[in-house]
């Protein structure tokens, strides 16, 4: 570990080393007594710290530990609506100072009481899952990411964020783009940075990297370096699902969009005991990986139709639009 790594985080070298041992010596049952531990001590925290779980915990009834996995499915599902609706009690309560922002893309922008702690295991989780894939601390990268200090509406803060980023972004050797803005001249750069050869990795969004493979594609550009293809990992998701096939059997196609209509069946269970749904065997998710995905030329002739866009690029007349 770096010198300042090992500064900020104390015994950080112990941490990682057995938090790799964990993930490679460790048989299942020793993993899964090893998760059911650690959730107990965060549950207990939780609910004997902060009036949100408390009061969740007598609602549900639900136990002070667990002694296996299955008894998750016992915990109802809390959502970010749940998290923004009683922020004000969660914080009170933690009396936390640090906060970290989700992103709009998984839904309502909303933030988590964060600290020393999680920092700190973020940080250790970030080296173990890198190292799986031979990207070490001191590898040079180029870094295409969310700038999460933008969300801060103080300007004297969102300019110290900054200026640490920067720092940061020296220190662990990464060239920083931001994936919000990536304009043809910013392409451009990211495209010289990756054929110079001078780094060792190329860290950003799924999305993002298409865009990159595709100017480098439309440019007729060629990538001698090997590329190492490291496949789905456990957890990720190839597609978002839009519609079930449950919901599907229902679904009416209004050209444009599903209509789904209102699910109004009866308590009749022969139909999950004996007869069931026929018709979901041959029936599949409407999702994104199955439905008419657009190139780039289909973007670009879906945006020229907006009446913002006939506007200002082509100097047409349009009616009065929503900005």
């Amino acid at each position: 570990m770096k010198l300042l790594t090992q500064i900020k985080y104390p015994g950080i070298n112990k941490d990682f080393s057995h938090k790799k041992k964990i993930y490679n010596n460790f048989t299942n049952k020793e993993i899964n007594q090893y998760q059911i531990e650690n959730f107990n001590k965060v549950w207990n925290y939780c609910y004997s710290k902060i009036n949100f779980y408390s009061d969740l915990k007598k609602k549900f009834n639900l136990k002070d530990e667990i002694k296996n996995l299955e008894e998750l499915d016992n915990f109802p599902r809390i959502s970010k609506k749940d998290i923004i609706e009683n922020f004000d009690q969660i914080q009170k309560d933690v009396k936390a100072k640090n906060f970290a922002f989700t992103g709009g893309t998984s839904g309502f922008v909303t933030k988590f009481p964060t600290g020393y702690i999680n920092s700190k295991i973020n940080y250790i989780n970030t080296l173990l899952c890198r190292s799986w894939h031979n990207i070490h601390e001191n590898d040079k990268m180029i870094y295409i990411w969310g700038h999460s200090h933008k969300f801060e509406s103080n300007i004297f803060k969102k300019n110290l964020n900054t200026a640490k980023i920067f720092l940061k972004d020296i220190y662990q050797k990464r060239k920083r783009f931001s994936a919000y803005d990536l304009n043809e001249d910013i392409l451009k750069q990211i495209q010289k940075q990756i054929f110079s050869g001078k780094f060792n990795t190329l860290l950003s969004y799924g999305s993002t990297l298409s865009i990159i493979s595709n100017y480098i594609n439309l440019n007729n550009m060629i990538y001698d370096n090997q590329i190492n293809i490291i496949g789905t990992r456990h957890g990720e998701k190839l597609y978002e699902t839009l519609c079930t096939r449950e919901e599907m059997v229902k679904a009416e196609d209004m050209g444009d969009f599903y209509r789904i209509p209102a699910d109004n069946r009866d308590l009749n269970y022969s139909m999950y005991f004996s007869e069931g749904e026929k018709n979901l065997a041959v029936i599949e998710d409407y999702h994104s990986h199955n439905t008419e995905r657009l190139k780039v030329e289909g973007v670009k002739n879906l945006i020229s139709k907006l009446p913002l866009v006939k506007k200002e690029l082509f100097g047409e007349e349009v009616d009065d639009f929503l900005v």
